[in-house]
Protein backbone atom coordinates (compact mmCIF):
# COMPACT_ATOMS: atom_id res chain seq x y z
CA UNK A 1 0.00 0.00 0.00
CA UNK A 2 1.22 3.57 -1.03
CA UNK A 3 0.54 6.42 1.20
CA UNK A 4 -0.77 9.90 -0.63
CA UNK A 5 -1.18 13.20 0.97
CA UNK A 6 -4.74 14.69 1.42
CA UNK A 7 -4.74 16.99 -1.73
CA UNK A 8 -3.01 13.87 -3.55
CA UNK A 9 -5.96 11.52 -2.31
CA UNK A 10 -8.49 14.27 -4.17
CA UNK A 11 -5.91 14.55 -7.36
CA UNK A 12 -5.75 10.69 -7.47
CA UNK A 13 -9.79 9.73 -7.08
CA UNK A 14 -10.36 12.29 -9.88
CA UNK A 15 -7.66 10.28 -11.84
CA UNK A 16 -9.20 6.79 -10.81
CA UNK A 17 -12.14 8.08 -12.12
CA UNK A 18 -11.08 8.78 -15.12
CA UNK A 19 -9.55 5.75 -15.56
CA UNK A 20 -12.71 4.18 -14.64
CA UNK A 21 -14.82 6.10 -17.44
CA UNK A 22 -12.53 5.50 -19.89
CA UNK A 23 -9.88 2.30 -19.43
CA UNK A 24 -8.59 2.15 -23.18
CA UNK A 25 -7.40 5.84 -22.94
CA UNK A 26 -4.50 4.56 -19.89
CA UNK A 27 -4.60 0.86 -20.32
CA UNK A 28 -4.03 -1.89 -23.18
CA UNK A 29 -7.31 -4.18 -21.17
CA UNK A 30 -9.61 -3.29 -18.30
CA UNK A 31 -7.67 -5.00 -15.86
CA UNK A 32 -7.07 -4.83 -12.17
CA UNK A 33 -3.76 -5.63 -12.09
CA UNK A 34 -2.80 -2.57 -14.70
CA UNK A 35 -5.35 -0.05 -12.99
CA UNK A 36 -3.38 -0.94 -9.64
CA UNK A 37 0.34 -0.41 -11.48
CA UNK A 38 -0.82 2.56 -12.94
CA UNK A 39 -2.59 3.99 -9.41
CA UNK A 40 1.17 3.03 -7.93
CA UNK A 41 2.39 4.53 -10.97
CA UNK A 42 0.58 7.78 -10.10
CA UNK A 43 1.56 7.88 -6.15
CA UNK A 44 4.95 7.51 -6.93
CA UNK A 45 5.38 10.94 -8.97
CA UNK A 46 2.97 12.75 -7.22
CA UNK A 47 5.05 11.97 -3.99
CA UNK A 48 7.92 12.85 -6.07
CA UNK A 49 7.46 16.23 -7.27
CA UNK A 50 6.12 17.08 -3.47
CA UNK A 51 9.86 16.20 -3.03
CA UNK A 52 8.81 15.25 1.01
CA UNK A 53 11.46 14.11 3.47
CA UNK A 54 11.11 11.31 4.91
CA UNK A 55 9.86 13.12 7.90
CA UNK A 56 7.24 15.43 6.28
CA UNK A 57 6.43 12.30 4.28
CA UNK A 58 5.47 10.82 7.46
CA UNK A 59 3.82 14.22 8.40
CA UNK A 60 2.02 14.58 5.51
CA UNK A 61 0.29 10.79 5.26
CA UNK A 62 0.09 9.69 8.30
CA UNK A 63 -4.13 10.83 9.17
CA UNK A 64 -6.91 11.82 6.55
CA UNK A 65 -5.73 9.49 4.30
CA UNK A 66 -9.02 7.95 2.36
CA UNK A 67 -7.11 6.21 -0.59
CA UNK A 68 -4.44 4.32 2.59
CA UNK A 69 -7.72 3.73 4.49
CA UNK A 70 -9.62 2.25 1.87
CA UNK A 71 -6.83 0.13 0.38
CA UNK A 72 -6.65 -1.58 3.54
CA UNK A 73 -10.58 -2.04 3.91
CA UNK A 74 -10.22 -3.73 0.29
CA UNK A 75 -7.21 -5.76 1.35
CA UNK A 76 -9.07 -7.25 4.42
CA UNK A 77 -12.87 -7.70 3.08
CA UNK A 78 -11.22 -9.68 0.21
CA UNK A 79 -7.98 -11.57 2.11
CA UNK A 80 -5.37 -10.15 -0.60
CA UNK A 81 -1.72 -10.80 0.47
CA UNK A 82 -0.83 -8.87 -2.58
CA UNK A 83 -0.38 -5.18 -4.19
CA UNK A 84 -2.03 -6.50 -7.48
CA UNK A 85 -4.92 -8.28 -5.62
CA UNK A 86 -4.73 -11.51 -7.50
CA UNK A 87 -7.55 -12.99 -4.85
CA UNK A 88 -10.07 -11.05 -6.25
CA UNK A 89 -9.31 -11.65 -10.02
CA UNK A 90 -9.00 -15.21 -9.02
CA UNK A 91 -12.42 -14.77 -6.82
CA UNK A 92 -14.03 -12.68 -10.42
CA UNK A 93 -12.69 -15.19 -12.63
CA UNK A 94 -11.27 -12.05 -14.80
CA UNK A 95 -9.73 -8.78 -14.84
CA UNK A 96 -12.19 -7.02 -16.13
CA UNK A 97 -15.21 -8.25 -13.41
CA UNK A 98 -12.31 -7.33 -10.48
CA UNK A 99 -11.37 -3.89 -11.71
CA UNK A 100 -15.45 -2.97 -11.98
CA UNK A 101 -15.49 -4.77 -8.41
CA UNK A 102 -12.83 -2.65 -7.36
CA UNK A 103 -14.48 0.42 -8.88
CA UNK A 104 -17.71 -1.00 -6.89
CA UNK A 105 -16.05 -0.93 -3.58
CA UNK A 106 -14.41 2.21 -4.35
CA UNK A 107 -17.32 3.91 -4.83
CA UNK A 108 -19.01 1.98 -1.88
CA UNK A 109 -16.32 3.52 0.35
CA UNK A 110 -16.06 6.94 -0.73
CA UNK A 111 -19.91 7.39 -0.22
CA UNK A 112 -19.80 5.74 3.55
CA UNK A 113 -16.99 8.26 4.29
CA UNK A 114 -19.00 11.55 2.98
CA UNK A 115 -16.65 11.75 -0.01
CA UNK A 116 -18.03 13.03 -2.88
CA UNK A 117 -17.66 10.99 -6.55
CA UNK A 118 -15.92 12.94 -8.53
CA UNK A 119 -17.86 14.04 -12.02
CA UNK A 120 -16.16 13.01 -14.77
CA UNK A 121 -16.58 14.05 -18.12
Amino acid sequence: MFAIDKQGCDKLIRFAFGVKKRPLLFLQEKSLTQLTLLLQGFIYGYNNKCAYGLKGFHEATKSGNIWLEFQEYFHKKYNTSSLYHVEVIELCGSEEKAFDLFFEELEWYLTEHGVEIPKVR
